[in-house]
């Protein structure tokens, strides 16, 4: 191999580890972002839950 394809295929390496290292980083930022979304869909439906209990609640119970 000349020192002209050598340094070619190096330039490569690098670019090839570069993109492996950003798709890593962007699946890692995906992967936490769908459990902080998962999470607050998880306390919003809590959120409604509790609420549509309350109101039930406050619809069967007697005034007094």
């Amino acid at each position: 191999m000349t020192g002209e394809l050598k340094l070619e295929n190096a330039k490569w390496h690098v670019a090839e580890t570069a993109a492996r290292e950003q798709l890593l980083i962007i699946t890692e930022l995906h992967q936490s972002l769908s459990i902080a979304n998962a999470t607050t869909h998880a306390q919003h439906n809590l959120v409604q839950s509790s609420s549509r209990s309350i109101c039930i609640l406050m619809i069967t119970l007697p005034f007094f």
